[in-house]
């Protein structure tokens, strides 16, 4: 059975990641919380900061394949911890490239659509990044130190799903919010091609075999608006969506600015695997199966 390592197996995204692959492969799913527990997956209690453990870890795993998840995701925090969020999300992926060149590893880095400035939207791989806050140039980087490495794949992407382990996300604090009836602002005019983390998955399995090494977009098929999206999500788990308060980007009061349009093109990865990208209707339609399916 081939092994996996996982960054960040117990974040938003990490958690799906480790949960639906745990089926398939010997997963080590790297965490900084002590207590956690994923399902058919081995913990591993690291910090990707620590460069000597991250590699001697590492090296005594000796996986297959590493993922690399782990960064501060919080766009305003990163703008306010500018030092905190360099160390983490570009140092810290130095030091998982430079495990994954130790043994020889696959190593595939999560990058997001935020690289970009969203003046335009539709990003193909070629496009020019054009980060608008702190968070987006620290990813920037990290991408930059993740090809440093031959053997490396940068996937660009805008993930949603359940999580797990109690784990919460963007999805399942709409879920909780409209459930209780409350009201959420929602842009109308902020676009991105969001895609379920298990076809995120199905796409990493399909990487894994591949010679493909560089950057490849990893999207839904579909460019929706914040509101859009989250309209979906209320109609087919049937909460109320007259609850959702469309609002535009202008009206935003954050540390950290954020781009418009970051829909990407998938005419690359579509042509590599196939048209096996699901629209966002698609992918919500499949995160309740498998959500009821767990309750």
């Amino acid at each position: 059975m081939k092994k996996i390592f996982i960054t960040g197996g117990t974040g938003g995204v990490g958690s799906e990641v480790s949960l639906f692959l745990g089926d398939k492969y010997q997963v080590y799913s790297g965490t900084t919380n002590e207590n956690a527990k994923i399902r058919n997956c081995k913990m591993i209690l690291i910090d990707i900061t620590d460069r000597e453990k991250l590699i001697k870890t590492i090296t005594e795993i000796n996986p297959d394949y590493i993922i690399h998840l782990a960064a501060l995701t919080d766009v305003n925090l990163c703008e306010e911890k500018k030092e905190q969020a360099w160390k983490i999300n570009v140092e810290g992926t130095k030091n998982v490239t430079l495990a994954a060149e130790r043994v020889g590893a696959k190593l595939i880095y999560a990058s997001t659509n935020y690289v970009f400035d969203g003046e335009k939207g539709m990003y193909a791989e070629e496009d020019e990044p054009s980060p608008v806050n702190y968070y987006s140039l620290t990813k920037v980087k990290g991408e930059k130190e993740a090809l440093n490495y031959s053997n490396s794949i940068v996937t660009r992407l805008c993930p949603f799903g359940l999580g797990a382990e109690n784990r919460q996300t963007f999805t399942t604090r709409v879920i909780q919010e409209l459930s209780k009836g409350g009201k959420i602002n929602l842009f109308t005019d902020q676009f991105f091609s969001p895609i379920f983390t298990y076809n995120y998955v199905q796409v990493l399995e399909k990487l894994f075999e591949s010679d493909f090494t560089g950057i490849i977009n990893i999207a839904g098929s579909e460019r929706l608006s914040r509101y859009e999206f989250v309209k979906k999500i209320a109609d087919i788990f049937e909460l109320d969506s007259n609850l959702l308060n469309p609002t535009k980007i202008e009206d935003l009061d954050e540390v950290a600015k954020r781009p418009r349009d970051t829909s990407l093109d998938i005419s690359k990865a579509k042509s590599l695997f196939g048209d096996i990208f699901p629209d966002a209707e698609s992918g919500i339609r499949q995160m309740k199966r498998i959500r009821d399916k767990d309750i």
